[in-house]
């Protein structure tokens, strides 16, 4: 069975290395062209969520940002956030991208610290700690939004490796 990661790393373009001519590397047994085959049927939430955590590819963020951006909006409805103008939710949104997607190792991300503690969380919001831990647990519910589309692609192709 071979890692989802390497799964959508088979699918996005990369140059060849050129530092392995003239030496045997191993190849995996499955190609470019049987892993984009296994994410047949993958709801297309999912299909962008794992290709921008997974391969970081730019190309589904706009797309993957509308619909995370829309159930976030039902979650504040149903929980009735009191953020009159949505400044709240969509900076929610655009930080679970950020910290989700391959870059969020990187040290700066336009101009912001990699998000990796609670204090990158509120800094990245430009919030005190404590207005950060009163609205925390509602952006988890946006994160889990975004974790859970991209667990469930996962296991697509998982399942689909096992088929």
């Amino acid at each position: 069975m071979i890692n989802p990661f390497m799964l959508m790393a088979m699918q996005t373009a990369h140059p060849a290395d050129m530092m392995s001519a003239g030496h045997s590397t191993k190849q995996p047994d499955v190609d470019a062209m049987i892993a984009a085959g296994m994410a047949a049927g993958m709801p297309r939430v999912q299909w962008c969520a794992v290709r921008w955590v997974g391969a970081n590819d730019g190309g589904m963020l706009e797309e993957l940002r509308e619909a995370l951006l829309s159930e976030a909006m039902n979650i504040q409805a149903i929980e009735d956030w009191k953020d009159p103008d949505n400044t709240i939710v969509e900076s929610f949104v655009d930080m679970a991208l950020a910290e989700a997607g391959s870059f969020s190792n990187l040290t700066t991300i336009e101009g912001f610290g990699a998000i990796k503690t609670p204090s990158d969380r509120y800094r990245w919001m430009g919030w005190h700690k404590p207005r950060w831990y009163r609205w925390r647990t509602k952006y988890e519910a946006v994160y889990l939004v975004l974790f859970n589309w991209t667990m469930d692609g996962y296991r697509h192709l998982i399942r689909a490796q096992i088929d």
